[in-house]
């Protein structure tokens, strides 16, 4: 068999001897603990085994015996100091003051008071600056009869003497003066730090009470997560400071409920209310006011942290936001939000960061009002009318179906997103089209679309998470840098998409629209694309379709040397039927003919698809899209002539399909001395909108002076995209000899 040798060195002999004296000398241990709550920390012991607790009920003061030490084991019984595996039950009978001499950890408290003696009679439970932490509930009752004398059941935290810590903290539920018939009272030591700490509901019965004399120093609400919930049921709740979680471990939703209000009394030594970061104040429709302005404290709402208003009165007045406090702290990304279900009115002015108005009856506003962060537009209208809403650069508004009166000031930049499930038109949350450079990010998170009221400009990011943007006869334009991202065939821009970018000689994707060009040694300039998507994409000719998309492209100049390859893409909810095998590329010049630009190419393996062209050198006045062989696109104007009648002109033209038609401007112009001078517009004529028949149009100008004349035709679509038709040569009209021309773009 092996021998070990275990050798131990002074050192660590003197490092084992100080772990035990910090065991048994310096942490407190009771007789069933396995921790203990610290001072310093809002920590409380571990939860027991219910199905291993032990009843304790009291003996001493009060109920019988003489003892007054709560941590005693004596006034105990069974006898023993009381521990975490223990349920302990008062029931005292007569007047007493039981004090804590230690921190204490306990299952659960449950007090009922029922004396029969007459006059004052007191029966406190004084935690001094010591903490008892109760794991689960904590139950008081005060069932004495009589309707004379001081009869009071209270609880008290804190000395006068240190300006102590002291304090009653509940890890569960808190019911004070719910059954029985006379007051249970909170009190504590103004001059002290005692604290009342509560981890669950609290529940103020009739009979439920705080001292308005004998404050403690505050009252805090810390339960790690989730919903806690305090009922106040009698019109004598005088809180002092209110804090609401830590904003570190401790993140509650504080809901207030009862049919009184708790108020926060100026006379005490602090009553501030402090909503931590992270946690959140639910008003629900009671108040939670400061009782004077004057000697008031104020209230901070931290750093992520909400408070919910959904009352119409009480507090500022329109809604129960807290009122009285001397200052109003509201720190950056906190919420304010209001979300009644009568109509409110916002009347603190400042500064906010989070606006959510989500109240179907509607919020109105009394002042002026900055947002610094976001407005939510959730439900109901916002009226801002006759007060001004500042919107701060970079600040986001998120509508769901809410709506706005009066839009905001816009500074340099400000973000819109959709989200929701309900459709909507969009409207002033929105910059207007005389401020294009205002409107940043785009994001669509809207399952049932958004439909554009007017056209816009959007000079970032168009973002596509759920849900369409329906332009309709708007064009909803892409600024220089702008781009887009995330169409899916279930998300995507349905109508007009336009932008413009410097090509040069070098490549563009435009933002990302569906169509790219490559670099070549041609200087080709700016390039406009118009992207028609959806049925507005549908290029219809004698009964053929293209697929559900088209492009209109205009550089400023042809890449008349090197030429350039063009390569487009869509998503597979546009391809309109069409056999995605042998897809092909259709272009038109101008009027002419649509004509072929790519091979037979299978794009049906990929969403969205991608096509590729053959390289051209002629891109400006184009229309391109995507057909198959058994679907050709043929020319959609048959013919414009032109006729002299001594000084009238009269001009004809047939089409043979139209698309989005509204009209055509007759423009004209004349030549003076060595040149023709500027095209003017000189009559219109209405198109047909959308036919796949052949259409027959005239204009007459008349009583033209002596001279040469040119004429063209510019067509223009709903959503304002336009080209030009002009009559082929000879170009030049003399009046008084009347000629006809054939038809050019």
């Amino acid at each position: 068999m092996k021998k070990f040798t275990i050798s131990i060195t002074v050192i660590q002999l003197l490092i084992i001897f100080i772990f035990l004296i910090l065991i048994f000398y310096i942490i407190p241990i009771n007789s069933h603990s396995l921790f203990n709550y610290t001072k310093e920390k809002n920590i409380l012991s571990p939860k027991s085994n219910e199905s291993n607790t032990v009843i304790k009920t009291w003996i001493g003061a009060g109920s019988g015996g003489a003892g007054t030490d709560f941590n005693d084991g004596a006034n105990w019984s069974p006898a023993g100091t009381p521990g975490l595996l223990d349920d302990c039950v008062m029931s005292p009978t007569s007047a007493a003051t039981v004090s804590l001499n230690a921190n204490i950890s306990i299952n659960s408290l449950s007090i009922t008071y029922n004396t029969t003696n007459t006059g004052t009679q007191v029966w406190t439970l004084d935690m001094r600056d010591f903490a008892l932490t109760i794991n689960g509930d904590l139950t008081a009752a005060n069932n004495t009869p009589g309707t004379t004398g001081t009869r009071n059941l209270q609880f008290r935290v804190g000395l006068t003497a240190n300006n102590t810590d002291g304090a009653l903290i509940v890890g569960g539920n808190a019911s004070l003066g719910v059954t029985g018939n006379r007051p249970v009272v909170l009190t504590g030591v103004t001059t002290s730090r005692g604290r009342y700490e509560f981890q669950g509901n609290v529940t103020f019965g009739a009979d439920g009470e705080t001292s308005n004399s004998a404050f403690p120093y505050r009252y805090v609400f810390s339960k790690p997560s989730g919903t806690q919930t305090l009922t106040v049921n009698n019109n004598s709740v005088d809180l002092s400071a209110v804090e609401i979680g830590n904003g570190t471990t401790s993140f509650p939703t504080l809901t207030l409920a009862g049919s009184q209000n708790a108020e926060l009394n100026a006379a005490a030594d602090r009553n501030y209310l402090m909503i931590y970061s992270g946690s959140t104040l639910d008003m629900g429709t009671r108040t939670f006011n400061a009782s004077s302005t004057t000697s008031g404290d104020s209230m901070y709402l931290y750093n992520s942290a909400t408070i919910k208003v959904g009352g119409t009165s009480g507090g500022i007045s329109g809604s129960n936001f807290p009122n009285r406090y001397r200052t109003y702290f509201i720190y950056p990304n906190s919420t304010v939000m209001f979300n009644g279900t009568a109509s409110q009115s916002i009347n603190l002015a400042g500064t906010y960061y989070n606006l959510t108005i989500d109240n179907s009856a509607g919020v109105s506003t009394g002042v002026d009002l900055t947002i610094n962060s976001n407005l939510f537009l959730s439900k109901g209208t916002f009226n801002n009318t006759g007060d001004s809403i500042d919107l701060a650069n970079g600040c986001t508004i998120t509508r769901d179906i809410g709506t706005i009166t009066i839009a905001p000031i816009f500074f340099s930049s400000v973000n819109v997103t959709y989200t929701g499930t309900t459709a909507v038109t969009t409207g002033r949350e929105l910059p207007t089209s005389n401020k294009p450079t205002v409107l940043n990010n785009l994001t669509i998170e809207k399952s049932g679309g958004v439909t554009l009221d007017s056209n816009r400009t959007v000079n970032g990011i168009i973002t596509f998470t759920s849900g369409k943007i329906l332009t309709g006869t708007k064009t909803l334009t892409l600024g220089a840098s702008g781009s887009v991202t995330g169409e899916t065939s279930s998300s995507y821009l349905v109508g007009y998409l336009k932008t413009t970018r410097v090509v040069g000689t070098g490549s563009s994707i435009f933002g990302g629209i569906g169509v790219e060009i490559n670099s070549g040694s041609d200087n080709i300039g700016n390039v406009e694309v118009i992207r028609a998507s959806g049925s507005a994409g549908v290029i219809n000719v004698s009964g053929n379709q293209g697929i559900a998309r088209s492009w209109n492209i205009t550089p400023d100049f042809d890449p008349t040397t090197s030429g350039r390859i063009l390569t487009f893409s869509w998503v597979s909810a546009d391809d309109n039927a069409k056999d995605m095998t042998q897809a092909q590329i259709w272009r038109k010049i101008n009027a002419g003919n649509y004509d072929i630009l790519s091979s037979n190419q299978n794009v049906s393996g990929s969403d969205p698809r991608i096509i590729t062209s053959y390289s051209t050198t002629e891109i400006n006045g184009t229309t391109w899209t995507v057909s198959d062989p058994s679907s050709p696109l043929p020319v959609e104007l048959i013919s414009f002539d032109a006729f002299l009648k001594i000084r009238n002109v009269e001009l004809k033209w047939v089409t043979a399909s139209e698309i989005n038609n509204q009209g055509f401007n007759i423009e004209r112009r004349s030549f003076d001395k060595s040149s023709y001078g500027e095209w003017k517009s000189v009559g219109f004529v209405n198109g047909k909108g959308t036919t796949n028949e052949n259409q027959y149009y005239s204009y007459e100008d008349k009583d033209l002076p002596t001279g040469k004349y040119q004429y063209r035709l510019k067509q223009v679509d709903f959503n304002s995209n336009y080209e030009y038709f002009v009559l082929n040569s000879p170009s030049e009209l003399v009046v008084g000899k009347p000629i006809a021309f054939e038809v050019s773009q």
